[in-house]
């Protein structure tokens, strides 16, 4: 016959086994939980970067865009191959001929 007293003890020994396991099963999904967050704040780092980057490429693009010479009235494909001499022929003729020249970039 089995002791009641050790019947017990084996109760809660298997008790305390499942309860070993569930908190060890746990443990790893925690653990596998705390690696996705890095993981997600990493991404988070890095779009929040490229959208940074992205603000900075179209404000350059915006003030590339507002630095160029608008000619209202002038014909398409009138410029031909080369818009800078055409610009400044257009230029020296209604002003006068005043010696207009090109500078790049400036």
């Amino acid at each position: 016959m089995v002791d009641p007293l050790q019947a017990g003890i084996d109760c809660v020994e298997w008790r305390l086994e499942i309860q070993s396991q569930a908190i060890q099963k746990e443990e790893k999904a925690e653990g596998e939980q705390e690696e996705q967050l890095i993981s997600l704040a990493a991404e988070s780092g890095m779009l929040r970067e490229t959208q940074k980057q992205l603000e900075k490429v179209e404000d350059l693009e915006n003030r590339s865009w507002r630095q160029n010479l608008r000619i209202m009235g002038m014909p398409e494909g009138i410029e031909g191959a080369g818009a800078g001499s055409c610009v400044t022929k257009v230029l020296e003729k209604l002003m006068g001929g005043g010696g207009l020249r090109l500078v790049p970039g400036g």
